[in-house]
Order: C-alpha cells, then structure tokens, then sequence
C-alpha cells in the first residue's frame, strides 16, 4: 500500500508539472519546469556507535521548480531515497568486513530555496540550495551479524519501533552545464530521531547501547530538464 501511494505522488507530479507547462506555453520564459534526476545516497545513522558514509543507496525521483525571477527558485521533488548505516560486528571487524547492515527505504519530499550565484549571462548556470525535508518510511531491513556476541546490540530487536516519518535540514550545490543537463551535491542532516530508546539507562561495561537513531546522508545526482 506505501509503494502504491508512491507512485500515485509520482503521477500526480507529472500531471500538475505538465499541466503547468502547457499554461505556460505563451509566455516568453516558462515560470514552472520539470526535472528527472538520479543519483545516490552515500549515508549512516547517528547513534549506532559507528561512522562513516558506507552505506549506498539509490536517490531518484521527480523535481517541480517555480521560478520567483532568473536567479530564485522554489523547488519541490518527490523521491525514492535508501538510507541506512553498514557497519562491522565484532567478529566482523577482526576479519574486516562490515556485516551488519541497515536498510531503510523512504519516499522523500525536499522543499528547496534555490539562488543562482553567478552572472544571468553565463552559459554555465552555478546555484547553492536549501530548504527541508520530509520522508515517510516505506520499508526497513536490518541484518544483524549471523553470530552475535552477548556485548553486542541486536538492531533487528527495534527495527518495529523505528518511527514512520523523518525530517532532515538540507543544504547543496548545483551545476547546470547545458540548458537540459544539471547536476547536484547535498548534505542531510537528520532534525528528528526515528529510533529513540525509552529508557536510556546505559548497561554493564563493554555492552553496546543506543539512545537514539538519526540519518545523515551525502547525495550526488544528475538532472534532466523537461
């Protein structure tokens, strides 16, 4: 039912961008465009005890944008993005392998300020962005290692308590090399924890513990522009 309502959000994008469009055809200089782009997600999860952005996934979806003037926009996009955390167990981190992972599936809406930062005259269009977004949960996978110490945190245990919406601050950097052609670089950071543990009393010496659970991501995508 989730993955349905996805591609309903999808379609009716399309449909209001289009619709837009084709208002706009007499006008000298569209107000409203449509953009496809695709990418990924290079991310962890704050409070799992471990970093680094080793986790990839997938980040593709739709951009609707309404320009105020040639050098502000108002982006909204509607996006498929997997966040997540790969990271080593014990044992995993003797034989160097990272073999406890954590999968979560969003469907995301960015609501973006986008500024043009060099001149209108300029075949090569450079913007800074930023804004919010909003992500509901779709599906989540956690694979703990397959032979768990006593000191180590079982995730799979909280996975049913992982919370279904998500709110990250954004801020990018975009380049437009070609009228059609564009290409992004993000950084999320998360505004609200999905996992947060209800009773924070930490255990015995040497057992992992979690508090909370927060995602963080570094996006790099490519555009095309209707």
């Amino acid at each position: 039912m989730r993955h349905f309502t996805f591609v309903m959000l999808i379609g009716l994008l399309l449909f209001g961008a289009s619709g837009m469009q084709a208002q706009s055809k007499s006008k000298k200089q569209s107000i409203f465009g449509l953009s496809i782009l695709g990418g990924m997600n290079l991310s962890q999860i704050d409070g799992d005890n471990f970093k680094g952005y080793d986790n990839i996934g997938l980040y593709a979806g739709l951009r609707g944008s309404m320009k105020f003037s040639t050098i502000m926009q108002m982006r909204i996009e509607l996006l498929y993005s997997q966040k997540g955390s790969k990271f080593e167990s014990t044992r995993g981190a003797a034989e160097g392998v990272k073999d406890r992972h954590i999968k979560l599936n969003y469907a995301e809406i960015p609501i973006l300020f986008a500024y043009r930062i060099n001149r209108e005259s300029a075949k090569t269009a450079l913007w800074v962005e930023g804004g919010i977004s909003i992500a509901r949960l779709l599906s989540s996978d956690v694979q703990d290692s397959d032979n768990p110490t006593d000191k180590e945190f079982l995730f799979s245990d909280i996975e049913d308590d992982f919370k279904p919406m998500d709110f990250s601050l954004i801020g990018g950097f975009g380049v437009d090399p070609l009228p059609n052609l564009g290409f992004g670089f993000r950084i999320t950071w998360g505004l609200t924890k999905f996992y947060k543990n209800e009773d924070p009393t930490p255990p015995s010496t040497n057992v992992e513990h979690v508090e909370f659970l927060k995602n963080y991501a570094l996006q790099f995508f490519a555009l095309y522009h209707f």
